[in-house]
């Protein structure tokens, strides 16, 4: 494969911008060779440490807490008059039980994947790297260097604070979504909120929340559970409540029935389950479905990169299209000019697997100018 040849020809002489070991590096970001950011040289490391180091550290500590401490405040100042009547009462102990359960799911995976995948994760990137030239294979040299550039890619997308805080937005989205089932609303005289909205929006949170344990759980398993999939998660329950609140609202506004409270019953409350259930469940589908719509309304021309689609290439599922849309990576022009080692770092597709899907990627680029 001639793309392999391209991305390893930079390893064995001099590369000011390259990504791996050998020769002389100006960016002092890989492992290896001689580095001009003072830090290494020869591959003997000299340790630092500097004031700058420690604000970035405390800065981290900081945000988190007050992102973490914010969110419980709102939380409790938003459900205190519950939270009172439970504490004193003994009320809504199994809303709470539940609320904790499914709320809860978040943070503990996220737990769990540092724990127990974290050494797993490492071993693989190692043999990634290796395979690529990017490091140097740890029997043939005494260097540590490639070990530690392994740790510190590592530590750049897997950071503990990136999980706590961005985890804990799921958890908020989850407690939103579970108080329309236990706390609802009050819908007479609501004119922004009708009956068979509020269930919809119950059915679109389901489907999103369903949709986000599968997600979790697909990247659990394949060591690709990154902080941000919780974010995923967020937005995902978000778009939920959202489509099937502009949905439905819109539905009742032109349907204009007498009686807006009323909640749908028969086949008429089945169909609506399925949509919005759908609409939660299928978040991309949903966007598309909206995108479409406005696009023809307001009379917008596709775009030739919306031609280009990943689902042209080879071996690429529904899936894997949406992973690579997570790194920004949208049609098969992006596709053929990604970083194969930031690919391989984020998303835990092989090196084969990556390198297959460029070197598509590029030849139908050729092949279509």
């Amino acid at each position: 494969m001639f793309r392999i040849t391209l991305e390893t020809t930079g390893f064995g002489g001099t590369g000011s911008a390259g990504t791996g070991p050998g020769g002389t590096r100006s960016d002092g970001t890989g492992p290896g060779g001689t580095r001009s950011g003072g830090t290494r040289s020869g591959g003997t490391r000299k340790s630092s440490w500097s004031w700058r180091s420690l604000f970035v550290g405390c800065g981290r500590w900081i945000v988190g807490v007050l992102t973490l401490g914010t969110g419980v405040v709102v939380g409790i100042m938003a459900g205190r008059h519950r939270l009172w009547e439970f504490y004193y009462n003994g009320t809504d102990e199994r809303a709470f039980f539940i609320l904790f359960v499914v709320a809860g799911l978040f943070p503990f995976s996220a737990i769990a994947y540092r724990i127990f995948q974290r050494d797993t994760q490492l071993a693989e990137l190692q043999k990634e790297f290796e395979l690529l030239g990017i490091v140097k294979h740890e029997s043939s040299t005494s260097d540590s260097s490639g070990q530690e550039y392994v740790l510190l890619r590592y530590t750049q997308s897997y950071g503990l604070w990136n999980f706590a805080i961005q985890s804990m937005f799921a958890v908020y989205l989850t407690a939103i979504g579970l108080s329309l089932f236990f706390w609802p609303p009050q819908i007479d005289g609501n004119h922004l909120l009708d009956a068979n909205t509020l269930q919809a929006m119950r059915y679109g949170f389901l489907g999103a929340y369903i949709y986000s344990l599968q997600l979790i759980y697909r990247r659990y398993t394949t060591l690709d559970l990154q902080p941000t999939v919780y974010m995923n998660c967020t937005l995902t329950m978000i778009s939920g409540l959202a489509f099937n609140y502009v949905a439905f609202q819109a539905i009742s506004k032109l349907s204009a029935t007498p009686n807006a409270n009323q909640v749908a019953t028969g086949a008429e409350a089945g169909l609506v389950a399925i949509v919005a259930f759908s609409l939660g469940y299928f978040p991309y589908l949903a966007l598309g479905w909206f995108n479409r719509l406005a696009h023809t309304a307001i009379g917008v021309r596709q775009r030739r990169s919306d031609a280009l689609q990943l689902e042209l290439i080879d071996g690429i599922s529904q899936l894997h299209e949406t992973r690579l849309r997570d790194e920004g990576i949208e049609n098969i022009q992006n596709l053929a000019a990604a970083p194969i080692d930031q690919l391989i770092v984020n998303t835990r597709f092989s090196a084969q697997q990556v390198i297959e899907w460029i070197d598509q990627a590029i030849l139908y680029l050729e092949r279509s100018v």
